[in-house]
């Protein structure tokens, strides 16, 4: 399992996602998601699969059933505070294991892997177990983010659950200071369900809960992605809300153009 050997200590940049202040840390910026938006059959074209059965032209996969360490095929697996992210054998989508994440304010957990240059967009999916009976105690915490790394400036894409009942996708243009915010329907609770989130540089941003569009936003199409990284887990929390938010993700794929 590798870890930087920072703990994402504040850079002085600060970016206000859902009315909250998030201190952007070194690898951490917040999400920024290109795809083919254009892709209607997510059942299809993202399957809760192993990596072994997806259908081919994935940029990164990743269902944490081979591994030794929950983060040994990512970049970075890097816990702050209280957070963790460790193996589940008790609840996966598919066998035998899924990753659980554990975060509270101010704690961080993740997982971070560049995926490389792309022109046009890009989709993440990921199977995503709410492992809590209420939403109501919990803080913000970015469950995804992806973002671009190069000279062009920050685009960021958020895929945040809470505060408390809620769920939202930011999306953040530095350049232009731009925020587009895209309230959807909060995840079943210990259910698994299938997310998608598309970005689009021309479409925007879209949504997907098991092949169902939640939401989309046009005007979330802020540039093309360029440089790209994902992060999952406990990307980063905010107050207010001070329980724990448990959740375990498995089959995670990426792809993009």
């Amino acid at each position: 399992m590798r870890r930087v050997a920072f703990l994402l200590a504040g850079l002085g940049l600060v970016g206000v996602v859902a009315g909250c202040e998030l201190l952007l840390g070194i690898k951490e910026k917040t999400q920024a998601e290109p795809t083919d938006a254009s892709t209607p059959d997510a059942a299809t074209e993202d399957p809760s699969v192993p990596c072994s059965q997806q259908p081919a032209g994935y940029l990164f996969c990743d269902d944490f059933d081979s591994e030794i360490e929950a983060g040994e095929s990512w970049e970075w697996d890097t816990t702050k505070g209280n957070a963790s992210i460790e193996f589940d054998t008790t609840q996966y989508k598919t066998p035998p294991r899924s990753v659980q994440v554990k975060a509270s304010t101010p704690d961080q957990a993740q997982l971070g892997q560049p995926v490389g240059l792309l022109m046009n967009g890009y989709r993440l999916a990921f199977d995503l177990f709410v492992d809590v009976p209420d939403l109501s105690p919990i803080p913000q915490v970015g469950v995804a983010q992806i973002y671009r790394s190069d000279g062009a400036g920050t685009l960021m894409v958020n895929y945040l659950l809470g505060p408390g009942s809620t769920c939202s996708v930011v999306v953040y243009d530095g350049p232009t200071d731009a925020t587009v915010t895209l309230s959807v329907a909060p995840p079943p609770l210990r259910t698994w369900t299938r997310i998608v989130l598309v970005y689009d540089a021309v479409e925007g941003v879209t949504v997907i809960e098991d092949g169902q569009t939640l939401g989309t936003s046009v005007a979330a199409a802020l540039g093309a992605p360029g440089d790209t990284t994902m992060i999952l887990g406990g990307v980063f929390t905010n107050p207010p809300g001070s329980g724990t938010l448990v959740f375990e993700l498995d089959d995670v794929v990426m792809r993009g153009q």
